[in-house]
């Protein structure tokens, strides 16, 4: 009989929700930058005759706090449907507000609001200093030099924008202005605005960063386990950290596809707060279907090979059922916990609560099913 470790809790959707803001941002940004302006300034360069790439370049100056609002309000939705939260954002539907770009809505009713402020210190300083807004995002390059000088600014803005317990991506001049470029660049030469190569891409970067967090989850999981067995340190710890950094890699970048693929498929060139609300609260259950696709596609590999009976095959499914939605209702359960804490400490509780639930969902589906192979819960 086959033996073989199924990687527990290998669920870990923020950076799904990361890359999920980025093809956002590629989706909704065409829209945003022709209402603004930047669009048909471009399209004027180019009747001058200037190229395509000079066109991007000029306009993005102009562009680059259009993109930032999609950005800011795209991250912000996503978080707080991950988060449960019943709020989403939305670029003001007056885009010639003297004060509030962003909006904080629950269903219509307008919670919250927000200025966004992109560009060199002195001219965010003004904006931050003549706002009305609740809150004066700006970019965190000049925050920081606001910082060093002292400037009263600096007590007035932030470089993200919150709400209840969820918050938005850190702004930065350099993503956004680059961001601006790319999408001018393929307005102008009038290119499909999110294109089956980025959806692959954004895919692959998030399964990377899962990986490589699911190295260090690993590599601290055993060597705890080792100081408190009193065992030695060895290549072992490694190599189970590189097979778990697999699983992680093969989850996230399945969980991505689905879940940019189903936005695409919903997407129009407005700007939609509640269908990415929406989306971000699905992003655990997409990471469970995918943990399970994994986890069983791999025992259908050793059913083909004549490694595993039908019967053994059926009831390895499941156990991995009960493994993940065991690592989803824990992972829920910590975010739940983490409202309102740090994005890094609410990253670690979900780790911790993935891992737990995945545990015990596996012991449950072992104790229910019976398979008759070695199937060991591993991190």
């Amino acid at each position: 009989m086959s033996k073989q470790q199924r990687y527990v809790g290998n669920i870990f959707p923020f950076g799904a929700l990361d890359a999920l803001t980025d093809v956002a941002v590629h989706q909704y940004g065409p829209q945003h930058l022709t209402r603004g302006g930047p669009t048909n300034r471009a399209r004027a360069v180019v009747a001058r005759g200037g190229s395509v790439q000079h066109a991007a370049d000029v306009a993005s100056r102009q562009g680059k706090g259009h993109v930032a609002e999609v950005q800011v309000a795209a991250s912000y939705s996503l978080l707080s449907g991950l988060f449960g939260e019943g709020f989403h954002s939305q670029p003001n539907n007056s885009a010639n507000h003297p004060h509030e770009d962003l909006h904080v809505l629950l269903g219509d009713l307008i919670a919250n609001n927000a200025q966004i402020g992109i560009g060199k210190p002195e001219y965010v300083a003004r904006k931050a200093m003549a706002s009305n807004a609740n809150q004066v995002v700006i970019n965190a390059e000049a925050r920081a030099v606001l910082e060093e000088r002292g400037d009263p600014a600096f007590w007035l803005t932030d470089d993200h924008m919150s709400h209840a317990s969820a918050r938005s991506v850190s702004l930065t001049e350099e993503k956004a202005a680059g961001e601006a470029r790319v999408i001018l660049e393929r307005l102008l030469m009038e290119e499909p605005a999110v294109r089956f190569a980025q959806r692959v891409g954004v895919s692959l970067t998030s399964g990377a960063k899962s990986s490589a967090l699911a190295v260090a989850r690993s590599l601290v999981y055993q060597a705890v386990h080792r100081l408190y067995h009193g065992l030695p340190f060895d290549g072992g710890m490694v190599r189970s950290a590189i097979r778990a950094s697999g699983d992680a890699f093969l989850n996230a970048s399945l969980t991505t596809y689905m879940l940019t693929t189903k936005f695409l498929a919903r997407a129009g060139a407005v700007f939609d707060g509640r269908l990415l609300r929406v989306l971000g609260g699905s992003a655990v259950v997409a990471g469970a279907i995918a943990d399970f696709v994994i986890s069983t596609g791999k025992d259908i590999v050793a059913w083909a090979k004549n490694r595993i009976t039908t019967d053994e095959l059926l009831r390895r499914a499941g156990v991995h059922v009960f493994s993940a939605g065991g690592a989803a209702a824990g992972g829920a359960l910590a975010l739940n916990l983490a409202r309102g804490m740090p994005g890094w400490l609410a990253m670690l509780m979900f780790a911790a609560g993935a891992l737990g639930g995945g545990y015990c969902g596996h012991e449950l589906g072992k104790l229910l099913f019976h398979p008759q192979g070695d199937l060991s819960p591993a991190v």
